[in-house]
């Protein structure tokens, strides 16, 4: 569509450990570096998996609607395994804590 305009990932890693200072940040495009895949499977909804990074852990989610199971990145998400080391893109949600919703994966 002619005149649509999507900012840029804010890369927001400094921030990891600091949930206050990210929820200012809320309903915002987001990139956090670094992290290491713990767990990963479908959950109700979506795609899921869990990731940290300085003793933080967070989980994460890929909604159906955002991207279904036939999609390359619903794909990608699943073949991540713990250990993995990942990028990850996602607009910051929040029910009742973060909980990002995943919009692309780099696998490091």
């Amino acid at each position: 569509m002619a005149g649509e305009y999507l900012a840029p990932a804010e890369d927001l890693s400094a921030l990891w450990g600091e949930g206050e200072a990210l929820r200012e940040h809320q309903n915002k495009l987001a990139l956090f570096r670094g992290l290491t895949v713990e767990a990963v499977g479908e959950g109700e909804g979506g795609a899921v998996f869990r990731a940290g990074a300085e003793g933080v852990s967070r989980g994460f989610l890929l909604p159906e609607g955002l991207a279904g199971p036939d999609s390359e990145l619903y794909q990608a998400v699943l073949a991540l395994g713990p250990g993995d080391a990942v990028d990850v893109e996602c607009f910051l949600i929040w029910k009742g804590d973060m909980l990002p919703h995943v919009t692309a994966i780099y696998q490091n």
